[in-house]
């Protein structure tokens, strides 16, 4: 498998996710608005394309590592997400664009960089 984009969209029961096998590249609005999604899977480094994959996952809290080698749109898939009170989403990982991607989230308070 190699594309996972609309997966898991709109599933506003899902509170975790399942594990992302090696070879997926297209992740694009994987999770988008899970809202009870808390747990975020580690992003393995085949993913080139998370365009929207956490938007508006409002629950996310704990760890995201991202490895993704990202080559596609990265910058709306975190907006809005861990909004909620108490919600602590700490980003890390070796993705190139990492700082790029907390830039674009790094008004929301609840979203750190590791």
């Amino acid at each position: 498998m190699t594309d996972m984009s609309n997966t898991f969209h709109h599933c506003t029961s899902l509170t975790q996710a399942p594990e992302i096998p090696n070879g997926v590249t297209d992740m694009s609005m994987t999770f988008y608005y899970c809202t009870s999604l808390t747990q975020a899977p580690e992003i393995p480094n085949d993913v080139t394309d998370m365009s929207s994959t956490f938007y508006h996952c409002t629950s996310l809290t704990g760890n995201l590592i991202i490895n993704a080698t990202l080559i596609s749109s990265y910058n709306y898939c975190l907006l809005g997400a861990a909004t909620n009170e108490g919600c602590n989403l700490v980003l890390s990982g070796s993705c190139p664009q990492l700082l790029e991607i907390y830039e674009n989230v790094k008004d929301n308070a609840n979203i750190t960089l590791k």
